[in-house]
């Protein structure tokens, strides 16, 4: 927060009235806008504390395929709420990059899931 009014305090050729007139123009003067933006990255922000709380409380791999969903929704979220678009390529490579995490996952599950087997069979 405070790096982005540095950079448009310097912007504005170091003006405190040329801040202020910034601020109000893109915040106050367009509040469509701006919940347009408070939505997706309070949303955001809760995925991430949920995150961190999916990380203490799974083993690596489940919380790697986690992460991938947050990417994937990330972009879902883009285009909805803010009317981007993407091309059917990058909605493709981010379903194969969660799939392919995903499918890592399950073989994963199941080599250890083989491997206690073995050792309960001794």
């Amino acid at each position: 927060f405070c790096l982005c009014l540095g950079v448009v305090f310097y912007q504005g050729d170091c003006s405190i009235p040329a801040l202020r007139s910034e601020l109000y123009k893109h915040v106050w003067a367009s509040p469509h806008d701006l919940i347009k933006l408070c939505v997706p990255s309070f949303l955001y922000t809760i995925q991430n504390n949920l995150l961190y709380l999916a990380l203490t409380n799974l083993d690596a791999a489940s919380y790697q395929v986690l992460y991938q969903l947050k990417i994937l929704t990330t972009a879902i979220f883009s285009a909805t709420m803010l009317g981007r678009r993407f091309s059917a390529t990058k909605w493709a490579s981010l379903v194969i990059l969660t799939c392919g995490v995903a499918i890592v996952e399950i073989s994963g599950t199941s080599d250890s899931d083989a491997l206690e087997n073995k050792d309960q069979n001794r």
